[in-house]
């Protein structure tokens, strides 16, 4: 019986904490992410710079990009990891960031994670400063570069190519630097990117230039291998021009007016000469300037034609100093007896 009643003490304790007990609400769990960690050159010399590159991974299936990623630098003597810098991860969620360690330098990569993801650290990659590695005895080598095209659109790209070679046999499966500036506005030479030269040591980069850029490749050279480097490319962006046809219907005579805005590298582009050109409707291969104009302070012009056939416009921008040309889409102004009073005769 002693049993039985200290049994039943136990079970009724057991309910009332079951029944007491506060309840919580679920809380969702982190998607978890992963760093890693690479390293261009692992043996530099004291000046020069390398790449620190990474890749920010994010599960769950959210996205990877436009994430602030930390690098942070241990040098040698150091006790600690402090942060040196930080990249933006891109579209599959790499980073790199350039250093130019004095001594022989550690570096890791931290993400610091946010309400739906959790931190992460990448490994731990070592950039070493060794001695003068310049040797008389190392074997030249020459690089090439050339664009496939001088002027791109507003929106375009372009590849830039070139080609190491010592003794004119192409050096195959080396590290390439992009690098690249902008043209007048007096910052130094960035690297852009990096690739390993193909069997011919060929190698070529796509490249998106927002306003005049200057390019040129780099070879860092190897223990035998001597450095080098290429000349200049410069490519330039063709100006944005808009245009409207107003009125799009008129009479033989009359006035028609072509309006438009000239832009270049997001900012207006002010005192620039654009010329009206016209060709008559279903006659593709004459062209005439049959109006010019300078552009306001923002970018706007005017220009008017007096045309007795339905006609075809485009505001089409000179070429000058820094400016290359630039054409607007085309315009139609259709002519006919009557259009421009509403009353139309065939």
């Amino acid at each position: 019986m002693a049993t039985l009643v200290v049994a039943a003490a136990a079970l009724t304790t057991a309910i009332a904490g079951t029944v007491s007990a506060p309840t919580h609400a679920a809380t969702a769990p982190l998607d978890g992410s992963t760093l890693s960690i690479r390293v261009a050159h692992t043996r530099i010399e004291a000046g020069d710079t390398t790449l620190i590159r990474g890749d920010l991974h994010v599960r769950g299936g959210q996205d990877s990009s436009g994430r602030t990623v930390t690098l942070e630098a241990r040098a040698q003597g150091a006790t600690s990891f402090t942060p040196v810098g930080t990249s933006v991860s891109g579209a599959l969620g790499g980073v790199a960031l350039e250093v130019a360690p004095t001594v022989s330098t550690r570096y890791r990569w931290t993400y610091a994670g946010d309400a739906a993801t959790r931190p992460s650290r990448s490994g731990v990659a070592r950039v070493r400063i060794v001695v003068d590695q310049h040797h008389p005895r190392r074997v030249m080598t020459s690089l090439s570069v050339r664009a496939a095209h001088r002027v791109v659109d507003a929106d375009g790209s372009v590849l830039v190519r070139g080609r190491l070679r010592t003794h004119g046999i192409g050096l195959r499966h080396r590290t390439v630097s992009l690098m690249s500036r902008q043209i007048g506005a007096r910052t130094a030479w960035q690297v852009m990117d990096q690739r390993l030269t193909d069997a011919f040591g060929a190698v070529q980069f796509q490249v998106r230039p927002t306003a005049r850029s200057a390019y040129r490749l780099r070879f860092d050279g190897t223990p035998v291998f001597r450095p080098s480097h290429s000349g200049v490319v410069r490519i330039a962006v063709r100006p944005v021009v808009t245009a409207v046809a107003t009125p799009r219907w008129i009479d033989p005579g009359a006035t028609a007016t072509v309006s438009g805005v000239a832009s270049l590298a997001g900012q207006p582009l002010a005192g620039t000469t654009v010329d009206l050109v016209a060709r008559p409707t279903g006659r593709h291969g004459s062209r005439q300037v049959v109006a010019s104009g300078l552009t306001a302070a923002d970018g706007s012009v005017t220009l008017t034609d007096t045309p007795v056939v339905s006609t075809v416009y485009r505001l089409v921008v000179r070429h000058s100093a820094g400016v290359p040309p630039g054409a607007s889409p085309a315009v139609r102004v259709k002519v006919c007896t009557g259009c421009g009073s509403g009353t139309m005769v065939s």
